[in-house]
């Protein structure tokens, strides 16, 4: 994780809103046990957002988080599908989703996990090329899914990311990818605060 990109993402979160940085799961390599982390702690509803997921209308994604709280049973997972249609570089299956940005109903998802067990879940899924691809797998199978969607930034990159906001896709935050380069590559660092800036001329 990178301490910058971590302040700059927290930037637009509510300061009443309970924060818990899991630094533990570094990369890719952690995302399955960084997702079943949240899903097993002792929360009723776990807000995962990477460190370069800039929420510049924070409404419109507490929007989401009410309707599943209100409507239990109606979607145990929200996010945008790790696909084509969102991203120009993505190529998930239709079943995948992106932990760049979930909502998750960890009360649902326990209840159905106590009925199956993690190697199982990892064994009847598809093959697939990444880690986190056989739960959404199998949460697809399981649980009630909902949706963000996505667009195209004009960076040819970074992805604007829309929330249905009583009953419109609005746009309301921006997901740059490849925050591993930050440091390391001088061109993403440049678009990656650029994307910054834009979110904060946007913030609501």
């Amino acid at each position: 994780m990178n301490e910058d990109l971590y302040k700059m993402a927290s930037e637009f979160w509510p300061e009443e809103i309970e924060k818990e940085r899991c630094s533990q799961f570094n990369y890719w390599e952690g995302a399955l046990d960084f997702l079943y982390y949240a899903i097993e702690s002792d929360v009723d509803f776990a807000l995962i957002i990477d460190e370069d997921c800039f929420i510049y209308d924070w409404k419109i994604f507490e929007h989401c988080l009410t309707k599943m709280k209100l409507a239990y049973n109606l979607d145990a997972l929200t996010g945008m599908p790790d696909t084509i249609a969102n991203s120009n570089h993505r190529f998930g299956p239709d079943y995948s989703f992106n932990p760049f940005l979930l909502i998750l109903d960890c009360r649902q998802i326990r209840i159905r996990l106590k009925e199956t067990n993690k190697l199982q879940i990892q064994l009847d899924a598809p093959e697939s090329n990444e880690i986190f691809y056989p739960l959404f797998y199998w949460m697809s199978q399981n649980i009630p899914t909902g949706e963000f969607k996505g667009q195209n930034h004009k960076d040819n990159i970074s992805t604007e990311v829309l929330g249905d906001y009583f009953g419109k896709e609005t746009p309301f935050a921006l997901h740059s990818w490849y925050s591993r380069e930050f440091e390391t590559v001088p061109e993403q660092k440049e678009r990656i605060l650029n994307l910054y800036n834009e979110a904060k001329s946007l913030q609501q």
